[in-house]
């Protein structure tokens, strides 16, 4: 919601997400958001993407983490 107001509100400034951990989003949804607030944005968005490395993240969630 964060970054779709800033887009709104801005007309130069890029919209960054520093690394979401894309174990913890379905990658479709995560695919249309992106697409959605990029579009909102004219192309603003700049997505990062990462796989995480705290293991204690993916025990609470209930992932296993997979080695690269």
């Amino acid at each position: 919601i964060a970054l779709a107001v800033t887009a709104e509100a801005t007309r130069d400034l890029r919209l960054t997400t520093l690394v979401l951990g894309n174990d913890f989003r379905h990658p479709l949804f995560l695919a249309k958001q992106a697409a959605t607030l990029d579009l909102l944005s004219d192309g603003r968005l700049e997505l990062g993407l990462g796989a995480g490395w705290k293991t204690s993240d993916y025990d609470q969630s209930g992932i296993s983490l997979d080695s690269p």
